[in-house]
């Protein structure tokens, strides 16, 4: 599967359902099986504005570029 392929994937299971979407990345990245654990993060981070899923080191990184 190439990057555009991978990239339209994506972006549809964002669009179908937003909070599965990042209720799994976050599963994936910090390893959580517990449903209880992942729908409190996720919600704390709904309500964070200031949390971000990408690293602010990555958008540094193409300001440098």
């Amino acid at each position: 599967m190439y990057f555009t392929e991978i990239k339209k994937q994506i972006e549809f299971m964002m669009q179908e359902n937003y909070e599965d979407f990042i209720k799994a990345l976050i599963s994936i990245e910090l390893g959580i099986k517990d449903k209880n654990v992942l729908n409190n993060v996720y919600n704390k981070y709904m309500e964070n504005d200031d949390v971000n899923l990408i690293d602010d080191n990555l958008s540094d990184f193409v300001d440098e570029i």
